[in-house]
């Protein structure tokens, strides 16, 4: 019985991984990699996941762990396993200035995965570890900040440069995309990028979104002001880019 419910959960549920269940007396924590071996065997997983995401809202529940996997990468929870990739890829100006320059100190580092925590365990999901999927390793993050009450979220991300070039961020970026709409039931998804990164708007078009306009110093620190790019897709947008 508790094989047949969690193949339920694998079959209908390809963004979750839930651990600590009570419903129909089921206690298990489910991994990451027991996921993604489930899904493997299921072609049809993979090649229409729209369909099977928009059922799993049925059997959410508070404690659930999110898991979105793609062909290549594990976007899921970060953990304190992750500080020292975290600390690494902040070496980068362009990600440290993504968390206020801050990441110069492991202890920062250290301070910001408990915060992420803390939300985690309050059922706050917003910013989550994108990781390779064969060695679970952080390479990435990726931020969804909803707006529940219009309902709309914007996308931030960053990719470690040693892992860029390579596809990642476009892949991590659709993945998102499709939980915000076939899961929390968005109708607007938007992202920005300084003007100086073009390389991030192609990003952003290639998971389907379109240019908007330039937001003149849009984002400001210590007295140095960015423009920034911004794009947007519409729920009507990928669902017609989805069916075709």
């Amino acid at each position: 019985m508790n094989h047949v419910f969690v193949g339920m959960l694998l079959f209908k549920g390809i963004v979750l991984v839930v651990h600590n269940i009570s419903i129909i007396g089921i206690s298990t924590q489910l991994k990451g990699q027991v996921l993604l071996d489930c899904i493997s065997g299921y072609p049809c997983l993979n090649n229409n996941s729209y369909s099977i995401m928009k059922l799993v809202s049925d059997f959410m529940c508070d404690n659930e762990k999110i898991i979105i996997p793609t062909s290549r990468l594990m976007i899921r929870q970060v953990s304190t396993k992750d500080e020292n990739s975290i600390f690494h890829a902040a070496s980068c100006p362009q990600i440290n200035l993504m968390h206020s320059n801050e990441f110069n100190d492991i202890v920062k580092v250290r301070n910001y995965i408990e915060a992420l925590t803390q939300e985690d365990m309050k059922g706050r999901y917003r910013s989550l570890a994108v990781a390779e999927k064969m060695s679970d390793r952080l390479i990435g993050m990726i931020t969804l900040d909803v707006d529940a009450s219009f309902p709309r979220a914007e996308i931030s991300y960053w990719i470690d440069k040693s892992y860029r070039n390579n596809g990642y961020a476009t892949e991590a970026v659709k993945a998102v995309i499709e939980y915000g709409f076939s899961i929390l039931g968005l109708n607007r998804i938007q992202a920005m990028h300084f003007t100086n990164n073009p390389a991030s708007g192609c990003v952003l078009e290639k998971a389907g979104m379109l240019f908007e306009g330039t937001l003149r110093q849009y984002v400001g620190m210590n007295d140095v002001f960015f423009d920034c790019k911004l794009y947007s897709i519409l729920k009507s947008d990928f669902t017609q880019a989805f069916s075709e």
